[in-house]
């Protein structure tokens, strides 16, 4: 299986051991080595105190979407991910990918053939779900209070489903589906569900080649 592996650094973190990506890095090509799996690329942002974006990552996500490797293995999830929510909802991504995810110091595996990786992502998808509960609450409570103030114009968005279609076929995620389209993460999931067909789980793998 060909993997690509991900480390983050920031400038900030001077005391942290893992603050230099090879301390990350070397453990995890150890790692891919003991599994017998061919690192297809290796992928680094590294924060500076003014800037967090990540670029590298984001070439990841690019990548996995358009099937050039079947895992992403990273040192912690604090490498990987700002938040927890942040992280479901980019391993709900790679799971539509059809794209496995490995965080090897804490034991984290979402391999589909693992009993414990399948209550992982039920653990995850509930977490997402509840999350957009809270989101559809907190609309339900504005609505009622603007209809009880007389302020409230029902508005509805129509979702252009050929754009829906060619960014999914581009391999954008969730989340940059609906920033694109102005819509929820929720409604672009929906959207995708109905609109376009599930992506093969099995696809030509190519090399990746990173900067």
């Amino acid at each position: 299986m060909k993997v690509a592996i991900y480390a983050r650094v920031s400038t900030e973190e001077s005391t942290s051991k893992h603050q230099d990506p090879e301390n990350q890095i070397l453990p995890l090509q150890d790692y891919c080595r003991q599994q017998g799996w061919e690192v297809a690329g290796i992928f680094v942002d590294r924060f500076s105190g003014a800037s967090r974006q990540r670029p590298q990552f984001q070439a990841m996500l690019q990548a996995a979407a358009m099937h050039k490797f079947g895992c992403i293995v990273v040192w912690k999830l604090d490498r990987f991910a700002r938040s927890m929510l942040d992280f479901c909802n980019t391993v709900q991504d790679l799971d539509r990918w059809g794209v496995r995810f490995v965080a090897t110091s804490q034991g984290i595996d979402t391999d589909k053939a693992n009993p414990t990786s399948r209550l992982l992502m039920h653990l995850l998808a509930a977490f997402a779900e509840f999350e957009h509960d809270l989101i559809s609450e907190r609309i339900r409570l504005g609505i009622a209070k603007a209809k009880a103030k007389g302020t409230y114009k029902k508005q509805t968005r129509l979702v252009d489903k050929v754009k829906l279609q060619e960014l999914d076929q581009q391999g954008k995620s969730i989340s940059e589906i609906a920033k694109a389209l102005g819509i929820s993460r929720a409604m672009a999931w929906r959207r995708i569900q109905q609109a376009c067909p599930k992506p093969k789980k099995e696809a030509e793998i190519h090399d990746v080649t990173v900067s």
